[in-house]
């Protein structure tokens, strides 16, 4: 039997944000592999950058043999790139970033005058990923590919799990919800990577 899932989304009178309300429920008699990410391509604008409550995250990269290697790095400097800048980023890759259970789930990408999208969840959303395309030769034409003439993207993501390397066993007659909220928010741009998450968890 597959889950049954329900997503109600509505904006009050006197909000700019967009409110989401997500539901999935396993009715079976067993256990079930449940996947979940929220994903939200957002502009990759110049001098923009990404900021959550995460001092590491776990990576996805390609070996020089073109083998998938996960790793586990402190951020946002990743062999000496502040990968927060996702500008700075030369090739494809995910971050999948370890959140501090004890602040505000959240993800958000400012543009280079610290305006722009926030991603704030409840706490069944356990994860934030990164996924930028890189700034080589086969990213740039992925880019034009998809994108066309919308312009160049990267994107947020959230998920029940830490990664997207496995799925989250789901027991027999449970239900799962939590809620989701996108909406503007305004940052410091210049702010040191501490401070940025502070002003951010803060808002």
């Amino acid at each position: 039997m597959n889950p049954a899932w329900q997503m109600d989304f509505w904006l009050r009178p006197d909000s700019r944000s967009l409110n989401c309300r997500m539901r999935i429920t396993n009715e079976s008699s067993h256990v079930l592999p449940m996947y979940w990410w929220s994903n939200i391509a957002v502009p990759e604008f110049e001098g923009g950058r990404i900021v959550m409550p995460a001092d590491s995250a776990y990576r996805y990269t390609l070996n020089e043999e073109g083998c998938g290697v996960v790793d586990r790095t402190s951020i946002p400097c990743v062999d000496g790139t502040d990968i927060s800048y996702y500008k700075n980023i030369k090739t494809q890759v995910d971050y999948f970033f370890d959140l501090d259970q004890n602040a505000p789930h959240y993800i958000a990408n400012i543009d280079s005058n610290g305006f722009g999208l926030l991603h704030l969840s409840t706490k069944r959303l356990q994860s934030r990923k990164l996924f930028s395309w890189g700034s080589n030769v086969g990213s740039n034409n992925w880019q034009r590919f998809l994108t066309e003439n919308a312009g160049r993207y990267v994107e947020i993501q959230a998920g029940l799990a830490k990664t997207q390397y496995g799925c989250t066993p789901m027991p027999p007659h449970t239900a799962w919800e939590w809620m989701e909220q996108y909406g503007p928010i305004q940052l410091s741009p210049s702010l040191s990577w501490n401070d940025l998450q502070a002003q951010a968890t803060s808002v």
